[in-house]
């Protein structure tokens, strides 16, 4: 797939968790009809998650449209790519557990 098709692509998918990450952090509530019954304890944590899943996309398609740039500009990019999606799985199970025993 060629890149110029390819990034906006990937800008797109990305808005999705971003959208969601906003509703979450905005309203501190889960939308019933999408998710069904929840088990997310914390949503302004969970939707932190999803904005950092969410910027996981934009560091993707900007690595890859930095490539013909420069490979350690690309890498960096990747690096951080990692790293987002590492701290937004962190921040989206963590929301899964309560923090007190009840």
């Amino acid at each position: 797939m060629d890149f110029t098709v390819m990034w906006p692509v990937v800008l797109g998918v990305g808005c999705f968790p971003v959208a969601f990450g906003i509703y979450l952090m905005v309203t501190n509530k889960i939308p019933r009809p999408m998710l069904g019954k929840s088990a997310i304890n914390a949503p302004r944590r969970f939707g932190s998650g999803q904005l950092f899943i969410g910027l996981f996309c934009v560091f993707l398609a900007l690595s890859n449209m930095a490539m013909g740039w420069s490979r350690t500009l690309s890498l960096a990019l990747n690096l951080l790519a990692v790293g987002c999606t590492l701290i937004g799985s962190y921040f989206m199970l963590s929301a899964l557990f309560p923090r007190r025993t009840p």
